[in-house]
């Protein structure tokens, strides 16, 4: 089979984080999936990450190849003949393997095309979870990533509202790509994969690793509440016990169960084997997620793909994950949640639902597809903001609108500029008192890439370096004249009502029509700015 683009999915989890590896897993699976000529798929691996090898041997049983980056000689290292091997001392020497990499989680790396991933922004909603250092460590890398990323990749749009409300001056590019499950259903009962565990009977079921965010506070309370009215609930919970952030929290949690005479009708299985919880999946009458926090469920989605009942918090991004038939309570009210399951649980049933298995697993093949070629899209855009400039390469006139932060004005000036051909003009910069939501509303089309003070004859030099370093990395165009500059400080701006100065009308590109009106407010500047039109 051909293939195409050549995609790097570095090791992103591991034991400490096995959510990371169940995310890499399904970008796999979702590559696989995409009609041929399908893309590459290259298991990435930096040295820090070493360790964790042995726990990814299911995510590089997705993958065609594995590439390891930077220097492994500390580490004694052997992969099963099967799987084809390449080292590199750096990511640049990996150009010749690599087309694009996807998700780079701590900081940004330039030397090949990639796509940053921040899966959530929980510290600056539960700061309280999080010692003073790791406070600092995630706001200085997550504001490099902001300001020096070329492309970041969101979870959900809820995230990207966190990112541009956290980060107003970020100069990275956005794209949201939706987590998606993939599940293959067993053959056979699933209750026989049970019966080690000892569970038997109706029960709900959490999947969290028990840290503090996860807030099974909440969901044991709940249970205490209905216990001593007499309506006994049965529960398991799998996950680590262990929350680094707080290493009391899991013995607590066992105190909160007495305290609430729950020891009997809550099982705590630890982590166990991904066989083991699909069937629990598949068995239990519905999934609870009390979480006060998320970038995206995984097990909101793993509960989709096999057709089961959900119960979540009303966080944001679980509304946004828009499930089927699911249940919402109020975050931190375990009154809520207990009323919401007094009037609920009776009607659920134990599993399997075969039906709604069958139908759940037609809409994940469906979804898998979707986001592949997301992703895909996702790589096309990373490595167009990557490509190298070329004089060969078709070129933009900025557009520096001043229009005086009217939106008469601006709107005048945008039918001026739609009598030329569009794809000639890309907007840059507009007055800074008409906001980007105003500007879209007037032209949907329109790219705004940073909001300056236009009208002014000085200009302050940082503002400047921002409009330059936004189109940087733009195959495009050639800021690098504008960057070298003495007159840095100044500024060009468009306005289609004044007549062209004939001497600068021969510097402008041959396509572009001599009718075109430019006023210029430092005409010193003006020969370096028209040289790359």
């Amino acid at each position: 089979m051909a293939l195409s683009l050549r995609i790097g999915i570095p090791m992103i989890g591991g034991a400490h984080w096995h959510g990371g590896t169940l995310y890499a897993i399904n970008l796999a699976k979702a590559l696989l999936c995409q009609e041929a000529p399908r893309p590459k798929i290259i298991a990435v691996i930096f040295p820090e990450q070493a360790p964790q090898i042995p726990e990814n041997r299911e995510f590089f049983g997705y993958c065609d190849e594995i590439a390891l980056l930077g220097d492994f000689s500390k580490f004694q290292i052997q992969f099963p003949p099967q799987y084809k091997v390449q080292s590199f001392a750096s990511l640049g020497n990996a150009r010749s393997a690599i087309d694009f990499i996807y998700p780079t989680i701590t900081d940004f790396q330039n030397e090949l095309p990639n796509a940053s991933w921040i899966p959530d922004f929980q510290h600056h909603h539960l700061p309280e979870f999080f010692a003073t250092q790791e406070l600092q460590a995630r706001s200085q890398s997550f504001a490099r990533v902001a300001q020096n990323a070329r492309l970041l990749v969101l979870s959900s749009e809820d995230a990207r509202n966190d990112f541009t409300r956290f980060y107003p001056d970020a100069k990275a590019r956005t794209a949201v790509l939706h987590f998606h499950s993939y599940l293959e259903v067993p053959a056979g009962d699933p209750w026989k994969e049970l019966e080690p565990l000892g569970i038997t009977g109706k029960f709900l079921l959490c999947c969290n690793q028990f840290w503090t965010h996860k807030d099974h506070i909440t969901l044991f309370k709940a249970l205490g509440i209905l216990c001593k009215q007499g309506q006994e609930i049965s529960l398991v919970c799998t996950g680590a016990a262990q929350d680094y952030r707080n290493q009391n929290h899991y013995n607590d949690l066992l105190r909160l169960l007495h305290e609430q005479g729950l020891q009997d009708h809550v099982k705590l299985l630890g982590f166990i084997p991904r066989p083991q919880q699909i069937a629990l999946i598949r068995c239990c009458a519905a999934m609870v997620q009390p979480s006060l926090f998320e970038g995206w469920s995984t097990v909101l989605e793993d509960a989709r793909c096999l057709g089961v009942r959900m119960i979540a918090s009303d966080l944001a991004v679980h509304l946004e994950q828009n499930l089927e038939g699911a249940l919402y309570f109020p975050r931190r009210n375990p009154e809520a949640l207990a009323k919401l399951l007094a009037e609920n649980f009776s009607s659920f049933t134990q599993g399997p639902n075969w039906e709604r298995e069958r139908s759940a697993q037609v809409q994940q093949d469906l979804a898998l597809k979707q986001y592949g070629k997301d992703l895909l899209a996702i790589a096309e855009l990373g490595k167009s903001l990557f490509a190298p400039k070329s004089s060969e390469t078709e070129r933009y006139c900025l557009l520096v609108l001043d229009c005086s932060g009217s939106p008469e004005g601006f709107a005048k000036n945008l039918e001026c500029i739609r009598q030329y051909t569009h794809s000639q003009y890309r907007i840059c910069a507009f007055d800074y008192r008409l906001t980007a939501e105003a500007l879209r509303r007037l032209d949907p089309q329109a790219e705004v890439v940073v909001q300056v003070a236009v009208g002014v004859r000085v200009l302050n030099p940082a503002w400047l370096s921002m409009i330059v370093e936004s189109f940087e990395h733009d195959p495009r165009i050639d800021m690098l004249s504008w960057v070298n500059n003495a007159d840095t400080a100044k500024i060009v701006a468009l306005d289609l009502s004044k007549p062209l100065d004939p001497i600068f009308a021969c510097r402008v590109k041959p396509s572009v029509s001599p009718a075109l009106r430019l006023q210029i407010f430092e005409p010193g500047f003006v020969s370096n700015i028209l040289g790359v039109l």
